[in-house]
């Protein structure tokens, strides 16, 4: 496509240079959005602990205890804006005291410009971008984390 474009287009002048500037351009298009994002996904990843103690907690306050789980998700924008991130926050209640005792984040990026179509969950998935989880674990973006 890159290589008709200038013919198509009726571009007689410099049509070689032409067809150089544009099959890069036509290749990387759909994914600069993912391109210009990478680092901030990246920034995202490294962020230093996944598993964290709750606000007020501390080792000796949540040792022994018996806890559930609650989801929380939701979906911010990234730099450019059409990079869209499920950011999922896990919260380990105390049972009997319903306290906050453990939180755990894992970041998964959802869709891109490029928007390529997930066959398995009827949704879209990124091409460049994988999400990340505890310990710094990545996962492919085509597959969901259990929740």
């Amino acid at each position: 496509m890159g290589i008709n474009l200038p013919r198509w287009l009726g571009i007689q002048r410099y049509r070689p240079l032409w067809t150089v500037a544009l099959v890069p351009l036509v290749f990387f298009a759909p994914v600069v959005d993912e391109i210009i994002a990478y680092p901030q996904m990246q920034a995202l990843c490294k962020q230093d602990r996944f598993f964290v103690l709750a606000p007020g907690m501390d080792e000796k306050n949540s040792y022994g205890r018996t806890v559930y789980s609650e989801e929380r998700r939701a979906n911010e924008s990234i730099f450019p804006k059409t990079v869209e991130v499920t950011r999922w926050q896990t919260a380990y209640v105390d049972v009997s005291t319903k306290e906050e005792v453990l939180m755990n984040r894992r970041f998964l990026p959802v869709r891109g410009m490029l928007g390529i179509p997930n066959g398995s969950s009827g949704g879209q998935m990124t091409v460049l971008l994988n999400g990340c989880g505890p310990a710094g674990e990545s996962f492919d973006s085509k597959v969901s984390p259990s929740l």
